[in-house]
């Protein structure tokens, strides 16, 4: 993986914006299927480590009482323009949430991948995205509860694939949706405001793995600023809010 001029990303990730409209207008009336789609278990004791862990990190309890949902544990590794990096952390899928805020549609499914805490710890790759603000209720976050939809997500469950593509219009507005590309005092917190994430769940959804090509945005002066990396990723498990 090379790093890429900005300018040059952002005409190849307009393409690819039209292709993942296209791919989640057509697509978004399917979706992958929680937990059917996967053949381990519902773990009974998963719920309370979830909580647990996103208690640690502030976080609140999730807001999808009876909701279904699978929680991998995931590995990035990008570039950035001080170097390579490799970092943990989850991704936490869910059925489509019904509400929305924005005109994009109702998603298949929706999702929040979480790595680090790109506004107030930096580093290398740090990133927080979800593709609905309800999701971001884990957190506390401002918008948590009016369930405002960020992403067009296509969903393709022959091939186990997601593709989601943050909707231009709205979402930089989302305070959740931010990457950092370095670490330290003076490192930036980029708003997520356009690109594309490609998943594809195999084995029965037992694994992941993917691509992540984020356009991000200053807070105060609009820039345009590449994130990418690529995503691999194990089922934890399963289980229902």
């Amino acid at each position: 993986m090379s790093w890429l001029n900005p300018r040059r990303a952002l005409s190849a990730l307009r393409c690819l914006l039209v292709a993942g409209l296209l791919l989640g207008l057509t697509a978004r009336a399917q979706s992958l299927q929680i937990p059917q789609f996967s053949t381990l278990p519902i773990e009974p004791g998963l719920r309370e480590e979830i909580e647990l862990f996103f208690s640690r990190c502030g976080f609140l309890a999730p807001p999808l009482p009876g909701r279904p949902f699978a929680l991998y544990d995931v590995v990035l590794s990008g570039l950035t323009p001080s170097g390579p990096f490799q970092r943990s952390g989850v991704l936490f899928l869910t059925g489509p949430i019904t509400l929305v805020g924005t005109d994009n549609g109702i998603n298949p499914n929706d999702l929040i991948l979480l790595s680090g805490t790109p506004d107030t710890f930096p580093e290398p790759g740090a990133i927080r995205f979800a593709t609905n603000s309800a999701l971001t209720n884990l957190l506390q976050a401002r918008c948590a509860q009016a369930a405002i939809d960020f992403a067009f997500v296509g969903a393709d469950p022959v091939a186990g694939r997601l593709d989601i593509v943050p909707d231009i219009n709205i979402a930089a507005a989302g305070p959740f949706n931010q990457f950092n590309l370095n670490g330290g005092l003076f490192a930036n917190v980029l708003q997520i405001k356009g690109g594309l994430m490609q998943v594809f769940f195999l084995q029965d959804g037992i694994l992941l793995t993917g691509q992540i090509q984020f356009l991000g945005t200053g807070f105060i002066f609009s820039s345009t600023v590449l994130y990418q990396a690529n995503i691999v990723g194990q089922l934890r498990g399963t289980g229902i809010f």
